[in-house]
């Protein structure tokens, strides 16, 4: 991203960005289907505690479902540091963690009493938000203006 920019060429940096958000995806594809079909053996390997198994799976099932599209959202926020731009994605992890992701853990978890599975929801919802705000805001291309 930096020698791209520093070249001047934006188009070529939006181009490697995105392939690698396509990459890492794809990655992530493979490690979900892993999870979901091996969660309870993977877990048996460092636990024999049923009760760490079964929110073990539970957290691997709710969390892994967001794993596509946050593969994709960490690669846009890493590109934004790529082009100078530290800001945008400490701000889009503040909001995303600290502002959504926390108060919604204790919605989920404690108010509407979901317990733990809530709180795995909350992670995988606030995956999920954090990923397309970084789309959102990768599209903009605000940070194509930095100066490197």
């Amino acid at each position: 991203m930096g020698q791209y920019l520093g070249a001047g060429k934006s188009r070529a940096a939006e181009q490697a960005v995105w392939r690698v958000a396509r990459y890492n995806a794809i990655l992530m594809t493979f490690v979900f289907l892993m999870f979901i079909m091996l969660s309870e053996s993977i877990l048996g390997i460092f636990s024999t505690d049923v009760l760490v198994i079964q929110h073990g799976s539970s957290a691997l099932l709710y969390i892994s479902c967001s794993y596509i599209l946050f593969a994709i959202g960490m690669v846009l926020l890493q590109a934004f540091n790529g082009a100078g731009d530290t800001v945008t994605p400490s701000k889009v992890t503040f909001v995303c963690s600290w502002l959504f992701q926390l108060p919604l853990a204790y919605l989920l978890g404690v108010v509407m009493d979901f317990g733990v599975d809530g709180v795995f929801m909350a992670i995988a919802l606030s995956h999920v938000f954090m990923s397309l705000a970084a789309i959102v805001l990768f599209r903009k291309g605000y940070w194509k203006t930095k100066i490197i």
